[in-house]
């Protein structure tokens, strides 16, 4: 059984995400979609590396993200966002002084709300 995580990669440009990359058989590839890849470089000045983990909705999981949990009665707790800190993935609580390791969630209750790019009001407003 393989138990590698995909090493894949959001990429980042000017605060805004541009595209993907992956090592798939040796090399790199790009996507603008993370659906359609090929071997051209897309310019970035940063990324966020994929955590190998899934949310409830089969949609990846980035450091940067923003997760959520529907508790009973459908009511949502914000987990925190996803940063990689002594060498594993954690959450990051809001306005809290503690993290909790990504690993440690019932990934098939938890989604991505947003990311630090296209949501900073999330990290701003503290996730409430």
């Amino acid at each position: 059984m393989n138990t590698m995580r995909e090493l894949k990669f959001r990429l980042i440009k000017d605060g805004k995400i541009v595209g993907y990359e992956r090592w798939v058989h040796y090399c790199w590839e790009y996507s603008y979609d993370g659906l359609n890849w090929n071997e051209r470089y897309i310019i970035h000045d940063s990324k966020d590396e994929y955590t190998g983990r899934k949310d409830k909705n089969g949609r990846d999981v980035y450091e940067g993200d923003v997760l959520a949990s529907v508790a009973e009665l459908d009511s949502v707790k914000v987990l925190g966002e996803i940063s990689y800190t002594n060498g594993a993935f954690m959450a990051t609580m809001p306005f809290m002084s503690f993290e909790t390791a990504l690993y440690s969630f019932d990934m098939s209750t938890v989604e991505v709300i947003g990311n630090i790019y296209e949501n900073p009001e999330l990290v701003k407003e503290g996730y409430e």
